[in-house]
């Protein structure tokens, strides 16, 4: 099993342009090619309650079967289980799945006979290959279509994967990459929304951020906060203000500094009025997942008395909501 670790960023299609230009000069254009994934799952939908994936992708070259554990998300970068077999036609093969690693990641009574196609996911994806530190690191360019059930929705967003070195330095150079556009840190797989596509997964709700420890009340805000931006930014129902400042203003009370500052830019201009796909906004939400993954990675302490101070903010924000008063008067520069 493969330790997968990268950063992965939503996008508009108009924004791909800029974005891949500044690549082409500072990176090494690595070719491009078309991808054509199909998506597997149980009549149950077993892969998905266990937070795993398994897809058959075809390219020019011929055919790979990956399966895919969901992992953690530390501060926004994602660490996850990966499986790659190759295939010499198009079918899935159930028999790579008795591996007894693979079968550790699964309920011991599954069926997985009952396998079948959920939904596709078809893209063109460019590649660049860079040097930053002493750390090697993939990016790409997805830009295609999600289909289910006989409708489509456009998929576009890029991926920065560790190949070696250190994780630190994919910040480095996703800052380098946000100065060319707006691009929004994503929690949201390409699976996970074949899933919504499908009328496979509830609608998301944001659930309760974890404050049993610090570096866990961190990584859980901002998993939220990334999700809330998300919808608000791409879902076409739009919404999701109040999730943002459930996660983003108990944080904003316990952080002092720069992760603060962030915040005071970044909720106000995602909730005042229409959501702007501005890039300030994108680069805030970029320094706050860096800074929280810093701390989350030091033995730096946490704030005197923050779970209480979590809980007096949470407490504020619900009478705000029952009173239909606005929140941007929360946070001042």
């Amino acid at each position: 099993m493969a330790k997968e670790i990268e950063l992965k960023l939503r996008l508009t299609p108009e924004n791909t342009v800029p974005l891949a230009h500044w690549l082409d000069q500072h990176l090494t254009a690595s070719g491009e090619k078309r991808l054509m994934n199909d998506y597997y799952d149980t009549p149950d939908l077993l892969l998905q309650r266990n937070r795993a994936a398994m897809r058959v992708r075809a390219t020019g070259s011929g055919y790979e079967q990956t399966l895919k554990t969901r992992g953690r998300s530390v501060a926004g970068m994602h660490v996850r289980g990966e499986w790659n077999w190759p295939l010499a036609t198009g079918e899935l093969d159930i028999s790579l799945l008795q591996d007894p690693e693979v079968a550790e990641c699964l309920p011991s009574d599954s069926d997985l006979s009952t396998l079948e196609k959920v939904f596709g996911t078809h893209f063109r994806r460019r590649r660049w290959l860079a040097g930053e530190g002493s750390s090697r690191i993939e990016v790409v360019i997805d830009e295609g279509e999600v289909v289910a059930g006989g409708t489509t929705q456009p998929l576009c967003e890029t991926e920065l994967e560790l190949l070696s070195g250190d994780p630190a330095d994919l910040w480095q150079l996703v800052s380098q990459m946000q100065q060319q556009a707006p691009l929004w840190l994503s929690d949201i797989s390409k699976a996970e929304r074949g899933y919504h596509q499908a009328g496979k997964a509830g609608q998301w709700l944001p659930p309760q951020v974890d404050d049993s420890d610090w570096s866990a009340f961190l990584s859980s805000s901002l998993t939220v906060l990334q999700r809330a931006v998300e919808s608000r930014l791409f879902d076409p129902a739009g919404g999701a203000a109040d999730a943002l400042w459930r996660a983003g203003y108990p944080l904003w009370c316990v952080l002092n500094g720069r992760p603060a500052e962030c915040l005071a830019r970044l909720l106000p201009e995602l909730t005042d009025g229409v959501p702007d796909e501005t890039l300030s906004a994108a680069q805030s939400l970029t320094e706050l997942s860096r800074l929280l993954y810093e701390m989350c990675q030091s033995s730096q302490d946490s704030p005197a008395d923050w779970q209480s101070l979590v809980r007096e903010a949470r407490s504020t924000l619900a009478d705000m909501i029952e009173c239909g008063n606005g929140f941007t008067t929360l946070i001042r520069e």
